[in-house]
């Protein structure tokens, strides 16, 4: 595996050690090819950013996304693309999702059992795909804004799925993306407390999927909910799209 620090970027002020302590390498960068160079950039300066700007700059966070992606899926964003699919970003909403192209909830899910283990997901639905269905679609890459908090909104506490609009809430998809994304920048999970009420998703009988992290049984969980009650442990995540 070649040594990142030979790469000849002139990214200054750039900690390579750091990336490579990610599990980076230049095959890895590579595989973005020459002629892609602005996304190869956007990885690396995306990945160095500090911890206290983490999470508010656009640009940092489009470079981890492409990472994201680029190690999980196999999939390469293109920085183009992803601007072009960007909403107006709104106070408050600072955490960026971006959900490419087929990223259906089965697809998300393997997703997620790639980067943790299969033996840290859980789901009570086989095939998510048959069963969810999203106000987005992900037949092409759409981008979505989030708060940027590690529980469920505190804002949307007791209140129903059916009190939010479904476009301005956050889908299965779109959270088990959060998942992945919060993980590979911060090392923990979402939802260790309460759990996130899906409401842009439903299943064949208006329920809700639900998606929460069991510190107990360490697994990442997919359950479901009522869209009509409350639960006292839970939240909708709003998003603006």
């Amino acid at each position: 595996m070649g040594n990142l620090r030979n790469l000849p970027f002139e990214l200054i002020g750039t900690r390579l050690d750091v990336l490579e302590a990610a599990g980076w390498t230049v095959e890895d960068l590579e595989r973005l090819n020459k002629s892609r160079s602005r996304e190869a950039l956007a990885v690396l300066r995306g990945t160095m950013t500090p911890m206290e700007e983490r999470g508010m700059s656009t640009n940092a966070q489009i470079g981890r996304i492409i990472a994201w992606y680029m190690k999980y899926t196999g999939k390469n964003l293109l920085v183009e693309a992803i601007e072009q699919a960007l909403p107006e970003r709104q106070p408050g909403f600072d955490r960026l999702i971006v959900v490419a192209s087929e990223m259906t909830p089965n697809r998300c899910y393997a997703t997620l059992e790639k980067q943790f283990g299969a033996e840290s997901m859980c789901s009570y639905i086989e095939n998510l795909a048959n069963t969810v269905t999203s106000v987005r679609k992900t037949k092409k890459l759409y981008a979505v804004w989030c708060r940027n908090q590690k529980e469920a909104d505190k804002e949307n506490r007791n209140e129903t799925a059916n009190h939010f609009k479904q476009n301005k809430c956050l889908t299965l998809e779109e959270r088990l993306i959060f998942e992945g994304l919060y993980f590979a920048e911060t090392g923990e999970h979402l939802d260790g407390k309460c759990y996130t009420i899906c409401a842009g998703s439903r299943d064949h009988d208006g329920r809700v999927p639900g998606v929460s992290w069991d510190p107990a049984d360490r697994r990442v969980r997919v359950h479901w909910c009522y869209a009509d009650n409350r639960y006292s442990d839970s939240a909708v995540r709003s998003a603006v799209s």
